[in-house]
């Protein structure tokens, strides 16, 4: 399974959505979204959410198939 970093990364490619684009839209900084793209740090799921909202990638389904019951 691909990591939310490399998620992000492919749908942004796709749409053609620019990383300083997807800072403008999300209110997050260049910086980063440079470090979640690259997958350094592990962004939470409100972050993870805002992302996926712009660019739609629903990441609370992956969310819950990964946690345990």
């Amino acid at each position: 399974m691909a990591t939310p970093g490399q998620r992000i990364r492919e749908a942004r490619t796709a749409l053609g959505v620019e990383l300083d684009q997807l800072a403008d839209q999300t209110g997050l900084s260049l910086h980063d979204l440079v470090q979640i793209e690259r997958d350094e740090v592990e962004p939470d799921l409100e972050i993870l959410t805002t992302i996926g909202d712009f660019l739609g990638i629903d990441f609370e389904e992956q969310e819950a198939s990964v946690r345990p019951d």
